[in-house]
């Protein structure tokens, strides 16, 4: 992709409940660096995690315009990320525009676009119309698909984030 070609990408970012809001806050304040926020879904709390004694996570879902290339974005997300308390949050290459890609280190669309319910319900929150280049469908229509089986609840509204 040629330098200055803007793109439109969906990254996911999850975070441990006890420091949501500063996590959060940092996470997007890293993303503001390579690519520019148009918007951000609500941000949610699965506790699906706690039937197997895992933490609960916050997740939320940011439609982002950048410039860069596929490789460079790709970098620069993996870098964004905090560990406190042996915790790590980070942010995940959903989508970027309709690319389809497979290699050992990304693949895009990422899977959990669609297998992770409480991400797909945040990107069809701030992309309802991207149309998933394998599946064909819109975020809406696999939100529609898919009933949520885990608990979920609103955690808070995402756009004071940014």
């Amino acid at each position: 992709m040629p330098k200055n070609h803007e793109t439109v990408a969906l990254l996911a970012f999850t975070s441990d409940p006890i420091r949501a809001e500063q996590t959060l806050k940092k996470l997007l304040e890293q993303t503001k660096s390579f690519c520019s926020i148009m918007s951000v879904s609500s941000v949610y709390k699965s506790d699906s995690r706690q039937q197997t004694n895992q933490r609960s996570e916050l997740v939320m879902v940011a439609k982002v315009r950048t410039t860069l290339s596929q490789r460079e974005l790709s970098l620069n997300i993996s870098n964004v990320k905090t560990v406190e308390g042996g915790v790590t949050s980070q942010a995940i290459l959903l989508s970027l525009n309709r690319e389809i890609l497979m290699t050992p280190g990304l693949t895009l669309p990422d899977p959990r676009l669609v297998q992770d319910r409480l991400i797909l319900q945040c990107a069809a929150e701030v992309w309802g119309q991207y149309e998933h280049p394998i599946l064909g469908q819109t975020l809406t229509e696999l939100v529609k698909l898919y009933p949520a089986r885990d608990p979920v609840e609103f955690f808070s509204q995402g756009t004071y984030l940014y």
